[in-house]
């Protein structure tokens, strides 16, 4: 699996979430207290963008492979549409058995049955 992006922009993102940190830390902390924690929101960010690539380039991946393999021929073109047919007919089977208004007044009994 090849990630998406380089490892640019995990550091992008880390030294940008270190530098929130810093700035953020500075007003109310020692420049050490800052750094240290500027230092941890580097490698928290760091992770972050790491994880989002690995997560990205799993779901483009399963995109890719699934649009190279889903080449459709002649032969399972009209394979598919016979299956869409019977499915259909299934379908149009099934409505046929239920009257609208008896599946109504059930569930209507059921419903004040409960009460």
């Amino acid at each position: 699996m090849k990630l998406i992006g380089t490892m640019l922009v995990n550091l992008l993102f880390g030294i940008f979430s270190a530098c929130i940190v810093f700035v953020s830390s500075l007003s109310a902390n020692l420049a050490m207290t800052s750094f240290v924690r500027s230092l941890i929101a580097f490698v928290i960010g760091w992770l972050i963008a790491y994880v989002f690539r690995v997560v990205w380039s799993y779901v483009t991946v399963d995109l890719e492979t699934a649009t190279e393999t889903n080449t459709i021929t002649s032969d399972t073109q009209e394979e598919n549409e016979q299956q869409v047919k019977e499915i259909e007919n299934e379908l149009s089977l099934d409505k046929e058995m239920y009257n609208p208004e008896q599946v109504s007044d059930y569930v209507k009994d059921l419903l004040n049955s409960k009460s």
